[in-house]
Formats: C-alpha cells, sequence, structure tokens
C-alpha cells in the first residue's frame, strides 16, 4: 500500500448522496447503492463471518436494481449454482472459503479483475491477493473469527484491505468509505517485523538427534545452533543444570485424572473393539445384528425396507435365498398407438429425476413405443441409479405388468470391520470412560517456574529423556512442524490403534472446528493426544492437548463425502469448500510423512506404506487448465453507476 501510485481517499459515508429508495434497507446497503450512484464502483466490501457476506450479497441482489445483466454461459452456471449465478447475473457476489476452488478461482475472482462485478461482499481471506483491487473498499466490522477464537482486526491486516482499493493502470484514484464507529484508514499501519524469542522446537531436537548420530554431544549442539539465532535476547534453552523430575518422584497432588470417552461395537464374537470411521463394504458379505443375533444382511427384510424403489421379494438359488427388491418397468400395450410395452409411472419418474440429476443424457424419456429388447438394452443398466445400487436379477410378469427383480449382492453400505474383517452393520454400541493419570495441572504443565524453558518442555512432553537425548516420540515429532509429530507419535504408540485408522484419523490434524458434527470415531486421535500430554498449552504447538488446528469429524466426511452430503448442504458451518481445502491439507501431510526420514519401528514403517497406498488412490487437486475461460464480453471492463428512477 506504502507504494502504490495511486492516491487513497477516504470517503465518509455522510457525504454521499443520500437520495436512494425506500425499498433499499438496511445500512451498508444504502451506502453502497449511494456509492454505485456516484460511480464508485467496483466496490469491495468485507465483512467478519460468512453468514454475514452471504446475507449482505443478497440483499444487495435483492434491493438494488438490475442494469445490464451479466450473461454466464452452461458451463459457469453449472459451477456457480442456483445461489450464486442469481447473484452474478445482478453482477454482484460472495467470496468466503466455504466456496470451492473452481468457484473462487474459476468464476468469481476473474469476473472481478475484469470489472464485471458491482460488488463483491468477502471475508478477510481475499485481503491477501496480491493482484486482486477494485475501486473502493468498506470494512463492515474490527471481529473475526478463526477457529473458535474471535479476534479483533489487526492495524496491518486492516491496511492489508484497505490495500485493495485502487487498481493501477485503471484508476486514478482508490476510495475508502468509513462510517462512525466502523474502522478507518488512520487506524491502520505496517507491521513491524521482529523475531520471535520462541525457538524451533523440532529443528532443534533435530539437530541433538544427528548430534548424537555423529557421536556428538548433544546439548551444546543444540546450544550453538540457539547462538546462532537472530533474535532480540538470547533465548535460554534450560539445558543449564539440567535436573529433570523423575517421573516416580512427581507429586500426587501434581497427578491429575483425565477422562477420556472411547465409543466400542460389540463382533460377533462378543467381544468389544474401538469404533472405526464406517466404509463402504459389500452386502453380500455383511453381517447384520437384530434382536440379538448376527444375521447376513441380505437374508434379514429389514436391510432393504429403507430403499423407496418397488416392493420387497425373495431370490432363490440353489436351494438358497436372499432379499432384493421388484421394480414395475412397464405394462402391455393395448393399442398400436402404445406399441409394445409402455413405461410405468415409477419408470418415468426414474428416468425424469436422472436427467434432472444429470446422470442419463442419451434417452428420451418418453412413455410409449417401448420393447423388451429397447428396456433390456437402455433401461436395465440404469437400475443402479433408480435403485440405490441394485442390479438386475430376473423378469416377472404379474396382472399384464411386467416387473424386474433387483439384486443388491454387490451393493455397498456404510459399514464397520472388525478385527478379524467381518463387516458388520448395527452393530451394538457402548460408551467407556477410560481414565488416565496425568502429571500435569489442567490449566499447564504441573513444574513450577522451570517448566517456561524448552528443555524443561521438552523432558515433560517426553521428547528427551533424563539425559537430554531425544526419544523416539522426540525424533517423530522432529519431522514434522508445529504439533502434528506430537499427535502421530502419541498415536504410534498405542499398541491398539491400527495404522489404517491412523492414516484416516490424519485428516483431522489441520481441518480446524468446521467438522465437529459429524465426528463418530476419529476423535479417539484427539483422546490419545491429551491422554499423552494431558490438557497442556505450548505457544506454536499444542492447545489444550492437540495440535493447534486440529478438529473433529473430517476424517468421516472425507472417507464418504456421499454420505454427509445431505447434511453438508442444510448444515451452515461446513461447505464444500472446507472439505476440499481439509483434503488438499491432508494430501500434504500424507506426503510430508511419506518422504519422512526412515526409523528403525515397524509401526512408524507401516504407517509410511499405508500413507503412500493411500495418497495414490486420491485424486489430483484441481489444475488451473481445467476452469471455464471468461467469454469476450465478459473480458471488457464494465461501468456500473447505477441510476434510480
Amino acid at each position: 500500500t506504502k507504494t502504490r501510485p495511486v492516491p487513497l481517499d477516504e470517503v465518509d459515508a455522510q457525504a454521499l448522496p443520500n437520495r436512494i429508495p425506500p425499498s433499499v434497507q438496511g445500512f451498508w446497503p444504502r451506502i453502497i447503492a449511494r456509492a454505485l450512484k456516484i460511480g464508485m464502483a467496483p466496490i469491495l466490501a468485507f465483512a467478519p463471518r460468512r453468514r454475514a457476506v452471504e446475507k449482505l450479497a443478497l440483499q444487495l441482489a435483492r434491493m438494488l436494481p438490475e442494469e445490464e445483466p451479466l450473461i454466464l454461459t452452461t458451463e459457469q452456471k453449472q459451477l456457480a449454482g442456483d445461489t450464486l449465478a442469481k447473484l452474478l447475473r445482478a453482477r454482484i457476489a460472495f467470496h468466503h472459503s466455504g466456496l470451492s476452488y473452481r468457484q473462487r478461482a474459476g468464476l468469481i475472482e476473474p469476473l472481478a479483475k475484469a470489472g464485471q462485478l458491482r460488488v463483491v461482499v468477502a471475508t478477510m481471506g481475499l485481503s491477501s491477493g496480491i493482484n486482486f483491487s477494485m475501486r473502493t473498499v468498506l470494512v463492515t466490522d474490527r471481529e473475526y473469527r478463526a477457529g473458535d477464537h474471535h479476534h479483533r482486526v489487526r492495524p496491518d491486516e486492516l491496511l492489508q484491505m484497505y490495500g485493495r482499493a485502487g487498481r493501477r493502470g485503471i484508476d486514478k484514484k482508490g476510495y475508502i468509505i468509513v462510517a462512525q464507529g466502523k474502522p478507518r484508514l488512520s487506524e491502520s499501519r505496517p507491521l513491524d517485523l521482529k523475531r520471535t524469542n520462541q525457538v524451533d522446537w523440532p529443528s532443534l531436537i533435530a539437530v541433538m538427534d544427528a548430534a548424537i548420530q555423529g557421536q556428538k554431544d548433544p546439548v551444546k549442539s543444540a546450544q550453538s545452533v540457539a547462538s546462532c539465532l537472530f533474535s532480540e535476547q538470547r533465548v535460554p534453552l534450560g539445558f543449564t543444570g539440567f535436573a529433570p523430575l523423575s517421573k516416580n518422584n512427581v507429586a500426587e497432588n501434581q497427578l491429575q485424572e483425565h477422562t477420556q470417552k472411547i465409543t466400542e461395537f460389540q463382533t460377533p464374537d462378543n467381544h468389544w473393539e474401538r469404533l472405526r470411521t464406517p466404509s463402504p463394504q459389500r452386502l453380500n458379505k455383511a453381517l447384520i445384528y437384530h434382536q440379538g443375533k448376527w444375521t447376513p444382511a441380505l437374508k434379514f427384510s429389514g436391510t432393504l425396507s429403507a430403499i423407496k424403489a418397488g416392493t420387497l421379494c425373495r431370490l432363490r438359488e440353489d436351494n438358497d435365498f436372499r432379499f432384493g427388491r421388484e421394480v414395475p418397468i412397464a405394462r402391455f400395450g393395448n393399442s398400436p398407438r402404445e406399441g409394445e410395452l409402455v413405461l410405468t409411472r415409477w419408470a418415468m419418474r426414474s428416468l425424469h429425476l436422472a436427467y434432472k440429476e444429470k446422470e442419463i443424457k442419451h434417452i428420451q424419456p418418453h412413455k410409449n413405443q417401448w420393447s423388451l429388447d429397447t428396456i433390456e438394452k437402455h433401461f436395465i443398466p440404469l437400475l443402479p441409479i433408480f435403485t440405490y445400487g441394485g442390479a438386475f436379477h430376473s423378469w416377472r410378469e404379474q396382472a399384464n405388468i411386467l416387473y424386474a427383480r433387483v439384486d443388491y449382492a454387490r451393493a455397498e453400505a456404510l459399514a464397520q470391520v472388525d478385527s478379524s474383517k467381518r463387516i458388520l452393520i448395527a452393530a451394538p454400541q457402548r460408551i467407556i470412560h477410560h481414565k488416565v493419570q496425568l502429571p500435569y495441572e489442567q490449566n499447564g504443565p504441573s513444574r513450577t517456574q522451570k517448566t517456561r524453558t524448552p528443555a524443561d518442555a521438552w523432558y515433560l512432553l517426553g521428547l528427551i529423556d533424563e539425559k537430554a537425548h531425544p526419544t523416539r516420540r522426540g525424533i517423530i515429532f522432529s519431522f514434522f512442524n508445529q504439533g502434528e509429530g506430537l499427535a502421530i507419535a502419541a498415536a504410534l504408540e498405542e499398541p491398539a490403534y491400527a495404522i489404517e485408522d491412523i492414516v484416516h484419523d490424519m485428516a483431522n490434524l489441520r481441518a480446524g472446528h468446521r467438522f465437529s458434527e459429524f465426528e463418530t470415531a476419529s476423535s479417539r486421535l484427539g483422546n490419545i493426544c491429551r491422554a499423552a500430554y494431558g490438557n497442556v498449552h505450548f505457544e506454536g504447538y499444542l492447545r489444550h492437548g492437540v495440535p493447534l488446528n486440529y478438529g473433529d469429524g473430517a476424517a468421516e466426511v472425507l472417507a464418504n463425502p456421499a454420505a454427509f452430503q445431505k447434511k453438508i448442504i442444510l448444515g451452515q458451518e461446513l461447505l464444500p469448500g472446507d472439505i476440499e481445502r481439509a483434503r488438499l491439507e491432508w494430501r500434504s501431510l500424507l506426503n510430508h510423512l511419506t518422504h519422512a526420514p526412515n526409523l528403525e519401528w515397524d509401526r512408524w514403517i507401516d504407517l509410511k506404506s499405508i500413507a503412500r497406498e493411500v495418497l495414490e488412490t486420491m485424486p489430483s487437486p484441481y489444475l488451473l487448465e481445467n476452469l471455464p475461460p471468461l467469454t469476450p464480453a465478459q473480458s471488457t471492463r464494465h461501468k456500473s453507476f447505477l441510476r434510480f428512477d
């Protein structure tokens, strides 16, 4: 902002013309309408929360006249969705992290940079866009939410937001709109950069481990590196006179009891195992629990009772049976006009729904003039779509109606897999409370003033031993940034924690707070972390005993997003952009893990191997080439000047 050649004019909202129709209601909509009237578009409005962003954008689109609507291509409409497409037509958009990458980078941002939008309402994330500027900026609030905490906007963050005003080579001036009691340009200022006095724990522990491998003194090596760090004051590592308390000598009044809730499910052997993330499994291999007994899933009528297609029937093969569904496909025609077969209402409704959802394209949905060959060629392959995974089994004719019997042997359902690889549905569950004695207080380490040094903190967390040598936990911690290594090391130390589950639960480590309502079993990783370290706070590494960005529930959603799709659409907290970002962070963490150094420990080797296998099955992230291009009309700058009759 300091080097921008265009001046920044601060415009008081009270000085803007006030001849706005009564239909424009609300404080900010009226101010934005005034700014549009005198040619201050395009306008970038910053709001603190997603809901506030979307609400303001919808208010503006509803109240402001739609002049020269923006015409979107078919591909752009599909990408935007109904709500955003209607807003874009009015040359208004919202921008926040809940939108998908393709919506943000492929639609909203290119249109805004091309000067096609009158107003963009965004959260603070857009303030960091180096190549994203608009003529006018207003900031609606001083507070925003990050994780579970509310923060005030820092002066340098405010300066960064105001720095979006004015575009080099396009605008002669950039405007900032202010109002009484709202942020002003005078409150913003650059951030004075200085080095923190906190040392990087993983790097120093890695230096100590390398020193031991080279038969050198680990303490002297760490102190030598710390003395070379640029800082305003020397940071003592705490090794001088290092004499840590033995864990057997910790006073009883310092031991705190941590209760960990664990959900377990019952197996056919009447054993109890920890509840895992459910996964899609074949029904023909599954067992279901009903009235105290385990039964093959397809031999119990209730397994298919929730499927809203046709009626229940029995499929017999080789003196055995399993349940399926029977759906009415067609009736025999009564006249030459109707032809050989006429589709039933259910069949026609299924076809229309499939067209609406864009699942099929190659058949025109008509009712008459079907033959058995045509149905078998074109309709029967679509049965898995219409019957929720069922496959054609056989025909049955009754009362002039032709029925198709549907087999669900290869269909999939969410199920638990026990340690004996048995697939279990509706297994009995229980919650147990596992108590762990922790040598920490609930509000921080149980040690005295000495706990403020890194060496003492490392010992309390089990990263070094009494001789100040890095432990196996400490070595794993040194492979990662921040507190992720602490959680992974604690999980590997739990013998009953399956490696496959650790890999999938690692999706929680950088997920944040928005997935919590979908958590079923992946909280085990967080619980183990709290049990290992206590409810402690170490700046940059742990908060309440877990890594800083840890959030339960992401592993469940990423393992099977289709199972949570309805809840996600109806929810207000979790949005598609959050899922996209969590998958990208999980992918990054797994990639980091596969390239981490080797360690002579079977569980660590297995963890790297399974992480590599999971990485190979993950789809590639979106590429810039796949984004829809702007049309020639969209590439020409639009002059937004609002007129009221």
